[in-house]
């Protein structure tokens, strides 16, 4: 759904809400229009962070614990990014509530985010752990999106760590996931994960044409890559690293080859990075 059809729908349920006096509901309208607002209009962000913070005055008021955890979960993503103590004591208490109330779904979900402030804030360490116990919950689950979500981020934090084994082998049951539901974001961001594992071990030509694929989806086949989230950190360091490895013009070639790929030979390709 684009952008402006999500954002409309979003207002018009926090419009109903308020009309009907449903709190509840009001509240998770409130969350949704501020991640909204917060991954597709960056320069909204401090209405996104008003409405994050109304979100978790409603869940207060209701004295709804996992309401609330949903909106401090949210309020994760819209405070300032500098602000990194009050995002981290943010997303912690949204976790905290999640632990208690046993769902791994939601526990895998809560150490995703926490991961990945973590990581978007340099403490690169504290993102593996966390990315690690996220696998564990998202598997746990049962949930393929969850898993999904949780295995390409930790092959971002194990090939920022030079760990490329595990990187390799969370990039792989990413995308082997990604692929069998058909997640078409899901299948680029492990393609790249795993583009970021052939530069580091200096396979350069095969991880350009593995970014240039997914260069051709971003923005055309499903969402671009999010500011300060680890698709998009990984991949200003690629380019980086692909700079340094290849001449301009060669580097320029195998974008473009890659991008021809069809999904097939991307898909086979990025599974045979060793």
């Amino acid at each position: 759904m684009p952008a402006e059809a999500l954002r409309d729908a979003a207002e018009r349920a926090v419009a109903l809400y308020r009309t009907l006096n449903e709190p509840v509901s009001l509240a998770h309208a409130l969350r949704v229009l501020a991640q909204t607002l917060w991954l597709y209009y960056r320069p909204e962000r401090e209405l996104a962070d008003a409405l994050a913070r109304e979100a978790i005055e409603v869940a207060r008021a209701l004295d709804d614990e996992l309401v609330l955890a949903y909106a401090l979960k949210t309020r994760g993503l819209t405070i300032e990014s500098s602000d990194v103590a009050q995002r981290r004591s943010i997303l912690e208490e949204s976790l905290a509530i999640f632990l208690r109330d046993g769902n791994d779904q939601q526990i895998g979900s809560g150490l995703t985010w926490l991961s990945e402030m973590e990581f978007g804030a340099g403490e690169e360490t504290r993102a593996l752990g966390y990315g690690r116990a996220a696998l564990r919950y998202a598997e746990a689950s049962g949930s393929r999106w969850r898993l999904e979500v949780a295995a390409t981020n930790l092959a971002i934090y194990a090939a920022s760590a030079g760990d490329w084994p595990n990187a390799i082998r969370a990039a792989r049951k990413a995308l082997r996931a990604s692929a069998e539901s058909r997640s078409l974001a899901g299948i680029t961001w492990a393609i790249q994960a795993l583009a970021t594992v052939a530069a580091g071990r200096e396979d350069p030509r095969r991880a350009a044409r593995l970014l240039g694929f997914c260069d051709a989806r971003c923005g055309t086949l499903h969402a671009p890559r999010q500011a300060e989230q680890c698709e998009e950190i990984s991949y200003r360091r690629l380019r980086v690293r692909l700079a340094a490895l290849l001449p301009p013009a060669d580097l320029s070639e195998e974008l473009s080859a890659g991008a021809t790929l069809d999904e097939n030979a991307a898909i086979a390709e990025a599974l045979a990075v060793a």
